[in-house]
């Protein structure tokens, strides 16, 4: 081995880093700091960078290929964290390895035309577009809105009900939060005035 060696900052000597001549490789002992825009550089043709700028801190994939980050540690996770708001840190989102997969703690938000799609094909959209939102179908099948709870509720607020689909119950619709028209198990139960207008060939 050629062993590097220097003063370790109390009187004493320390090794920095080693020339390994039998694992054929470098072996450092000590943190290696980087001044501002100093690139680690990686690939014959310096394909990935790593450096700070002095105002960023960048990881470069400049070259062939993908960026990959990569856990191979058995149901290990990847966790990205940034700063909570108030000084700390908080987790904002895992690649979980032993559940196998992703897990949100903060939001995420879609910005406008910026859609979430669903499906090999993107079958399923979801997206605001500036003015309204959107559910998309636009492949194969039907859409299905399916329920293990009591009822599926269409509301303009938490409170105020547009429509209610009762589980093993009535359906029921509403006009400007009142009940209008429900469905019995004996056939449909309308409150007011009721207004058929037929138009028939002669």
């Amino acid at each position: 081995d050629i062993i590097f060696q220097s003063d370790d900052g109390s009187g004493g000597v320390a090794e920095y880093f080693r020339l390994d001549g039998s694992a054929g490789y470098t072996v450092t002992s000590k943190a290696i700091n980087f001044t501002d825009s100093t690139k680690a550089l990686f690939g014959a043709s310096h394909d990935l960078e790593i450096y700070h700028d002095g105002t960023n801190s960048n990881v470069l994939a400049k070259g062939t290929g993908d960026l990959i980050i990569q856990n191979n540690n058995d149901d290990g996770d990847i966790t990205f964290k940034c700063d909570d708001g108030s000084g700390g840190v908080a987790t904002y989102f895992a690649v979980d390895g032993g559940a196998v997969l992703n897990k949100f703690y903060k939001s995420s938000k879609h910005l406008d035309n910026v859609k979430a799609l669903f499906g090999d094909g993107g079958d399923l959209e979801i997206y605001h577009n500036g003015s309204n939102s959107f559910i998309q179908d636009l492949g194969t099948g039907f859409l299905a809105i399916d329920t293990n709870g009591t009822d599926v509720r269409i509301t303009k607020t938490d409170n105020e009900f547009m429509a209610k689909f009762i589980i093993d119950g009535a359906v029921e619709l509403y006009h400007n939060a009142v009940k209008k028209f429900e469905t019995t198990a004996a056939g449909v139960a309308v409150t007011g005035t009721t207004t058929i207008t037929s138009t028939s060939a002669g």
